[in-house]
């Protein structure tokens, strides 16, 4: 991918490739002993207009049988939301996560990002959960918001994507993006390691089991921070994340990527 770009560049003899050379690549890679094959996914605007990274998020929602779990800084992707929607009402046990940070009415993201939330809350209340991480000073009795910055998608613990674009549109549509998918059981394992980070323990084993622990687990934080510390300390990391309306944003518009 780099090659081709670079390749580009020299070819439309951008600033300062009158200094560069070209470089080879080598495709006859062999197989590592014990390794697990992955797909090396891009978003990349013209010319070389390449969706992959959607093209996978698309294929794994639409097969998505038990849960999706994702974690980014954003949740406001209208293209995709539409496919967990629809996924969500062809399977009624199919489960939503969420995992993000509080959105601010002065932020331009403000607005799709309350959508996307009051979205999902309003049509699939009991099977969608949305989360913010926060930490815990015992000593202080100081509560701190985790500046949530992975950006990954899991589904039903076979498929996950992982790398530098997030869940908006521009993500997947025009910026410079690339990731990391891979479709192996081994997923299952790595989530059970992320839960196990997020909740302070074991997660359950079943889907609803370590959905409702989540949802359990937020609710009894949520009540640590309203009694501002006092008494119990939390466990964890997970709290819970509501949306507010629209209207309260102070930028209603932020161009294309608010379709």
């Amino acid at each position: 991918m780099f090659h081709d770009r670079w390749d580009h560049l020299r070819s439309i003899r951008a600033k300062h490739s009158e200094v560069t050379t070209p470089f080879a690549v080598a495709h006859d890679i062999a197989p590592r002993a014990g390794g697990m094959d992955v797909q090396v996914t891009a978003t990349l605007p013209s010319p070389f207009k390449e969706h992959a990274i959607a093209e996978t998020w698309f294929n794994a929602v639409q097969n998505a049988e038990k849960f999706i779990f994702i974690e980014d800084q954003y949740f406001r992707m209208p293209m995709i939301n539409d496919v967990i929607a629809k996924r969500m009402t062809e399977k009624p046990e199919l489960k939503l996560v969420v995992i993000t940070k509080p959105v601010g009415t002065l932020a331009p993201e403000c607005v799709p990002a309350l959508r996307s939330g009051n979205f999902f809350a309003s049509r699939f209340g009991d099977r969608f959960l949305s989360l913010q991480l926060r930490s815990f000073d015992k000593d202080e009795r100081e509560f701190a918001d985790i500046d949530v910055h992975s950006k990954m998608l899991i589904v039903d613990d076979i498929f996950m994507s992982v790398g530098s674009a997030n869940k908006n549109n521009r993500g997947m549509v025009y910026e410079a993006e690339m990731n990391v998918a891979i479709l192996d059981a081994t997923v299952g394992t790595w989530r059970k390691r992320i839960l196990a980070n997020l909740i302070g323990g074991e997660a359950n084993a079943d889907v609803a089991g370590w959905f409702d622990q989540l949802k359990s687990l937020a609710r009894t934080n949520d009540d640590v921070v309203r009694s501002n510390g006092v008494g119990a300390a939390p466990r964890g990391f997970v709290y819970g994340l509501s949306f507010g309306p629209e209207a309260a944003c102070k930028l209603q518009s932020v161009g294309p990527d608010a379709t």
